[in-house]
């Protein structure tokens, strides 16, 4: 085959930013984050990052990993564009029927995704059958709070 191929970003070459680490490929485009995931406990850099996917799961529970990446970066002032009270996030807030100012206070209060699920559970106990409806039906919910629906899809 001739001519140009294309080359995924994620098989770029990445430059170093000021601090040593490889946030950003050559080409600007934002690092994927399912594979260059910081470590637990430690808040993401949503200006340069994206936060886990939606699908990602702890303790099955589908888009937890996510809101808990938004509120790091919230509290180490790193959001960028990303919003951690409001939004997709707050299915979690409901599942667990917290406000966003006590999900705050979990994570501000644990380092792990484990900790926090534990501090989440001993605010609700889910069971396996809550959990699998949740994560199940957790993208009509989003689907409906893109749609500005107040619709229940259980």
């Amino acid at each position: 085959m001739d001519g140009p191929r294309f080359v995924s970003a994620a098989f770029q070459p990445r430059r170093a930013s000021s601090d040593g680490t490889t946030n950003l490929p050559i080409n600007g485009r934002l690092r994927p984050s399912s594979r260059y995931h910081q470590a637990e406990g430690h808040a993401m850099d949503l200006r340069t990052s994206r936060p886990r996917s939606p699908h990602a799961t702890v303790g099955g529970i589908r888009f937890l990993p996510r809101t808990i990446d938004k509120m790091r970066a919230h509290l180490s002032g790193t959001a960028g564009d990303y919003v951690a009270h409001t939004g997709a996030s707050r299915t979690i807030f409901r599942l667990f029927g917290i406000s966003p100012g006590t999900f705050e206070e979990i994570v501000k209060a644990n380092q792990t995704d484990e900790e926090i699920l534990v501090a989440l559970m001993g605010v609700k106990k889910l069971t396996p059958a809550e959990i699998d409806r949740f994560s199940n039906g957790l993208f009509m919910r989003v689907a409906c709070w893109w749609l500005r629906n107040d619709c229940d899809p259980s």
